[in-house]
């Protein structure tokens, strides 16, 4: 799986898993749920965390350019509130820009 395609599959992931998650959490909160139901929603969002966010970080993409599968994320700050989604290889060190951006948090 290419760099590109790596990342949109963990975010849509990630809204896969945390959005179901959220809304089993706020109807136990406010008691829609069945008692002995109520327990799953934290075990559902810590699984939304590990899959979401973690996975992308331990499984890595293809690298484009040597075909090996050791291209990791990271994040470049290209403005004051924006960062561009970048793979770096840890073999032959190409980076490939997914041209993805993410905020960054503030006001």
């Amino acid at each position: 799986m290419e760099p590109t395609s790596h990342y949109r599959t963990f975010t849509y992931l990630w809204y896969t898993l945390w959005t179901p998650g959220g809304l089993l959490w706020v109807a136990a909160v406010l008691g829609f749920v069945p008692y002995e139901y109520s327990g799953l929603a934290i075990p559902w969002l810590a699984v939304a965390l590990l899959a979401g966010l973690q996975l992308p970080r331990l499984i890595p993409a293809r690298c484009p350019n040597c075909g090996v599968r050791r291209a990791y994320i990271f994040r470049e700050q290209v403005a004051e509130d924006s960062l561009a989604v970048k793979y770096r290889c840890r073999s032959c060190g190409h980076v490939q820009d997914t041209g993805q951006v993410e905020a960054v948090g503030g006001e």
